[in-house]
């Protein structure tokens, strides 16, 4: 089944989607950015907040549309953004997988450097994950 310009469907990756526009506000330093938002999403968000990479969200739903927003304020301290970037590990093509022993290791390596999950827990960090006791789909790193 093909795509019309009219009415596209266009298969995108969500996590590429927030990645991106987190990365346009931090270097352009935007304060405040408007999300399109599916759970997924959602779920980046609150645990990016958790972190301390993204200082304030509120979630907008229009009850006459299916569309779903989020406005995202990233956190800046003297002008200077709180991270220096966010990049996407896992695609929809490559899949990096680590396991509890792999990220014991590589704890001692990443520093001030934070890894995001996808485990049974949820979207969680590294941290999270070796208390938790469990591996996942490597998401994003955060330097």
């Amino acid at each position: 089944m093909g795509s019309s310009p009219m009415f596209p469907n266009i298969q995108y990756n969500s996590s590429a989607y927030l990645i991106n526009h987190l990365n346009i506000a931090n270097t352009q330093k935007v304060l405040k950015i408007k999300l399109r938002v599916n759970s997924k999403i959602i779920s980046s968000i609150k645990s990016l907040n958790s972190v301390g990479c993204i200082s304030k969200f509120k979630l907008i739903s229009n009850s006459t549309s299916t569309k779903n927003y989020a406005y995202v304020s990233t956190p800046f301290y003297k002008n200077t953004p709180f991270f220096k970037s966010i990049r996407l590990v896992s695609t929809g093509s490559k899949k990096h997988y680590l396991s509890v022993k792999a990220l014991l290791l590589i704890d001692k390596t990443l520093k001030a450097s934070i890894l995001f999950l996808s485990t049974p827990f949820g979207i969680i960090n590294h941290r999270e994950a070796i208390h938790k006791k469990t591996g996942g789909l490597v998401m994003y790193i955060i330097h």
